[in-house]
């Protein structure tokens, strides 16, 4: 499973914070769809540590990061 912990112990500066932040935004509006309403919160969730733990690891490219994002979002959802 692709899910950081909360509090992994990665820090971030601002800019990066902002790149992960349009990263999860554009990523959200790619996957949006595909989740019923009422599950889009633990989803949202679940991409963010996704984001989270693939940035900890060292990814900070922002197209590498939400293209990886989706597709562990996308086997996640399949299982």
């Amino acid at each position: 499973m692709h899910a950081a912990p909360v509090g992994c112990g990665a820090v971030y500066d601002p800019d990066t914070l902002r790149n992960l932040g349009i990263v999860f935004d554009t990523a959200w509006a790619s996957i949006a769809k595909n989740f019923d309403r009422g599950s889009h919160e633990p989803a949202r969730l679940r991409l963010a540590s996704i984001i989270l733990e693939f940035a900890a690891e060292g990814d900070r490219d922002p197209l590498e990061l939400k293209c990886r994002a989706i597709g562990a979002m996308h086997v996640n959802h399949a299982a």
